[in-house]
């Protein structure tokens, strides 16, 4: 399972009113779920994995502002807030070389069939931390009477 929880702002420029393109800026707020479920095939230290799944996703935009001086206008519509669902099609790389201690890649392509131009490809590495008591214990086995 994957969360995610952001936030940043973006600006650009809008067209419309007769006025021509007009300056933009707005923040964002979000966050995003994602169930993964898949195949592994492990080999020594390394392993292969892939799979499918299910995510969504709820973005919340504030103070949208459109304009520079007398043609500034902060919008504040109900539709601000924005949710979605996805497939995650997803395959990862690990390489554990220690037995707590490994590296993740994660390659996603998060497929919107509400909306199949705003499908979207992602990429990741990461560190892992998997403890286990396997670990801190001597290999072998222990029979008692």
């Amino acid at each position: 399972m994957d969360m995610m929880v952001g936030s940043g702002t973006a600006t650009g420029t809008v067209a419309g009113g007769g006025s021509g393109p007009l300056p933009f800026s707005a923040s964002y707020f979000g966050t995003d779920t994602a169930l993964r479920l898949g195949a592994q095939l492990p080999w020594e230290h390394v392993s292969l994995a892939a799979g499918s799944g299910v995510g969504g996703a709820l973005w919340y935009s504030s103070g949208v502002q459109v304009g520079q001086g007398s043609a500034s206008q902060v919008l504040s519509r109900p539709d601000d807030i924005v949710g979605g669902w996805y497939v995650p099609m997803w395959s990862s790389l690990t390489i554990k070389p220690s037995c707590n201690w490994g590296v993740q890649t994660l390659a996603s392509y998060d497929v919107r069939p509400s909306d199949v131009g705003a499908s979207s490809l992602a990429f990741a590495i990461g560190l892992l931390w998997q403890p286990s008591d396997a670990c801190s214990e001597p290999a072998g086995v222990n029979v008692t009477p």
